[in-house]
């Protein structure tokens, strides 16, 4: 039986995560009720936490295509669905869209992180076509995120719908939930997998950047930085699974955020 250690397990995180994810989303899918800003400032941390625990699942799993493969098909249950919620209940005269995904931005990271691994183990092992495989990989996420992108912005009208399905089907690092930061910050916490104390202090560089150099209303509308509080239980984190809830969180996301919004329907909330 493996020796319980102090601090806070995998599952511990999730636990946190999901129950401010929840607070977060109330906050968003039913603000017009009333709810208050502080809700949406707690929620700052959840996306970090996820984005750290799934370095910790990419790390450890048994096989990593079929970790990335969940991930995906939890993204396009999630695109769609959202998609079809929307067009069948329609909030605030459809003014109020769904717009949560973070299965895209933890997919981007690991398949990131994926690409990384190839490169370090291509090098270390002179081995030019993995190396090249994990560069691929990287600029291939980068290149296929910027054509979409572009094909949004100034192409005609059916290119700019075909562009808009694409993002649906394949993720985008540069209008992904979180952004491409969020990737980045990602690709840092694999990084420093094994250093503690460098993945803090890339929490609180990414904290930084996202506040766009700019240090007003940091305490009332310009609070993305609050996301450096996620270092407090990622710092305490003890490298132990904990409790078995492998497929819970691929349930609840897309769960919780579909009945709230069913709810702001039901309400006929306006003014979002």
């Amino acid at each position: 039986m493996a020796r319980i250690k102090k601090g806070l397990t995998n599952f511990d995180l999730k636990i946190i995560g999901i129950v401010l994810m929840l607070v977060d989303h109330i906050h968003e899918e039913l603000g017009p009720l009333g709810i208050p800003t502080w809700f949406d400032m707690l929620g700052r941390v959840v996306a970090p936490i996820f984005i750290f625990l799934s370095v910790e699942g990419f790390t450890h799993t048994h096989n990593k295509f079929k970790y990335m493969q969940r991930l995906l098909i939890g993204f396009w249950i999630m695109s769609f669905g959202s998609f079809i919620i929307q067009k069948s209940f329609p909030v605030d005269g459809g003014r109020f869209a769904l717009v949560n995904n973070i299965f895209a931005t933890l997919l981007l990271g690991v398949v990131s992180m994926y690409a990384i691994e190839h490169i370090s183990q291509g090098y270390q092992r002179k081995d030019s076509r993995q190396l090249w495989r994990g560069i691929s990989i990287l600029l291939a996420e980068i290149l296929v995120s910027s054509a979409v992108l572009i094909l949004m912005t100034i192409g005609s009208e059916s290119i700019q719908l075909f562009s808009a399905i694409t993002t649906m089907v394949i993720p985008n690092i540069f209008i992904t939930e979180g952004g491409i930061l969020y990737v980045i910050l990602a690709v840092m916490l694999y990084l420093f997998r094994n250093h503690r104390n460098f993945q803090i202090a890339s929490l609180a560089l990414i904290a930084f950047l996202s506040t766009d150099f700019n240090f007003t209303n940091l305490l009332t509308s310009n609070y993305n930085w609050m996301l450096v509080f996620a270092a407090i239980p990622i710092w305490f984190y003890n490298g132990q699974k904990g409790h078995s809830s492998k497929y819970f969180f691929y349930i609840f996301y897309p769960a919780h955020i579909w009945l709230l919004y069913l709810i702001a329907y039901s309400l006929n909330l306006k003014g979002f």
